[in-house]
């Protein structure tokens, strides 16, 4: 009994020592959004930027920016039309 105990141990050392060993590549990613406003002299907003016109870097060292978006706001107060009323308007009376 000890002999076939010793001889089924050795014949499953065997064996796993020959299933190669998967290797294993830890991987990752790290995406971060960064807000930027770029005027000209005039205080106008530059919107024909591209990812090229940038550079950044974290802690000192340079990341790839994958890319730009320009983001266009209103920057003129919205009026309101004939059937609306807004609290921004005094002169409208009740507010229903």
């Amino acid at each position: 009994m000890q002999r076939l105990l010793m001889a089924f141990v050795l014949v499953a050392s065997q064996a796993a020592a020959q299933s190669p060993v998967q290797p294993r590549f830890r991987a990752g990613a790290e995406v971060i959004a960064i807000d930027v406003t770029v005027v000209g002299r005039d205080g106008s907003p530059v919107g024909d930027l591209t990812a090229a016109d940038f550079d950044v870097a974290v802690e000192g060292k340079p990341r790839a920016i994958q890319s730009s978006q320009f983001l266009h706001s209103e920057s003129a107060p919205r009026v309101a039309l004939a059937d609306e009323s807004s609290n921004a308007d005094p002169s409208s009376g009740r507010l229903l």
